[in-house]
């Protein structure tokens, strides 16, 4: 079985987008948008391999799009698969960002 891990950064994007949700959406949407988040977080979890690499200057990274059919969503999942069966999210941010940027 896959273990996830969310660095401090990630949990911290998590933080800010479900607040943005809540102040933006109200508190409905921002459950409904954790929820959405947490299906996407188990669904790389039991097939990491679902991710895409997007980004030459770090292969070794895959994007996954939080957004399902019918349940439009901004934030992009970015992790990383570690041996042995350890999936590391280092960054859940807004398809708007410069992604380079943030992965420093």
């Amino acid at each position: 079985m896959n273990r996830l891990v969310r660095t401090g950064r990630a949990r911290r994007d998590i933080a800010e987008a479900l607040a943005y949700s809540r102040r933006r959406w109200g508190d409905q949407q921002a459950v409904a948008y954790r929820a959405l988040m947490a299906a996407a977080f188990e669904t790389i979890a039991a097939d990491p391999r679902r991710g895409r690499p997007r980004l030459a200057s770090h292969p070794d990274v895959l994007l996954f799009r939080i957004a399902r059919p019918g349940q439009p969503a901004r934030h992009v999942i970015v992790y990383r698969v570690r041996p042995p069966n350890v999936i590391e999210v280092l960054r859940v941010l807004h398809d708007a960002m410069d992604l380079k940027q943030h992965l420093g």
